[in-house]
């Protein structure tokens, strides 16, 4: 199957392709790509050539397929989302717009959401959280559960009311 180019709206002097590469439309150079610190592939775009000097930005490759194949806008308030959950696979067939909760609910299904221990933040585990909450269900107090586990006070109510630990 032969690979389809477009032109990215947002950065002309460039193509993106339905596999993902991005090209220089002037000299059908393929721009090489790195992955960004959150893990997508990503590409430099020079914009603009100014007195000698060039303007650029740094963009993911989905983004420019999205805007290229599927009619998004950079300052649009929806997502690009990875159908399999696979950031490294460009196939325009695995990009959909959609909405932050529809981003959300990929991420659990496909389980790359950040949850309890899996987060940088966390201070217990899951076993002690789980253990908190049966602590205070048979009515010992979230002070005294608290000090237990050396945390605050706040940090067990939150985990009691659901505000945090919610998927447990």
């Amino acid at each position: 199957m032969a690979e389809t180019w477009r032109v990215i709206p947002f950065a002309t002097r460039y193509e993106v392709s339905d596999m993902g590469r991005v090209r220089n439309r002037v000299t059908g150079k393929v721009k090489n790509t790195y992955i960004s610190k959150r893990g997508y592939p990503s590409v430099y775009l020079c914009l603009v050539v100014n007195r000698g000097r060039e303007t650029g930005m740094t963009q993911t490759v989905h983004m420019c397929m999205a805007c290229a194949f599927l009619g998004h806008s950079l300052g649009s308030k929806l997502y690009v989302r990875h159908l399999d959950g696979d950031p490294m696979n460009r196939n325009i067939s695995n990009l959909k717009i959609g909405t932050p909760a529809e981003n959300e609910a990929d991420k659990i299904l496909h389980g790359t959401k950040v949850l309890g221990e899996m987060s940088n933040f966390a201070i217990l585990s899951s076993a002690q959280v789980l253990w908190a909450i049966e602590q205070v269900d048979s009515g010992r107090t979230m002070t005294a559960v608290a000090a237990g586990l050396g945390v605050s006070r706040p940090c067990i109510s939150n985990i009691c009311s659901g505000e945090n630990w919610k998927h447990l």
